[in-house]
């Protein structure tokens, strides 16, 4: 909520980032990025439109990540 802004299909992140920023950001190589976000494609958690990404459940992606309660 903080980076984003609410849409119809989810929250539209505002930050835009290459798959190569996003690796060096959490430690890991661009081919596990686009890995992990073809899964997130494929698992509708994320909707990915160049490198606009909205996520679209966020509930799920949050319980994905460990980080529900």
């Amino acid at each position: 909520s903080k980076y984003g802004e609410k849409t119809a299909t989810g929250t539209k992140l505002n930050i835009y980032l290459s798959r190569e920023e996003m690796a060096e950001i959490i430690g890991t190589t661009q081919e596990s990025v686009i890995r992990l976000i073809s899964e997130f494609k494929q698992d509708k958690l994320i909707c990915v439109s160049g490198r606009e990404i909205t996520l679209c459940n966020l509930s799920r992606l949050a319980e994905t990540a460990n980080l529900t309660d």
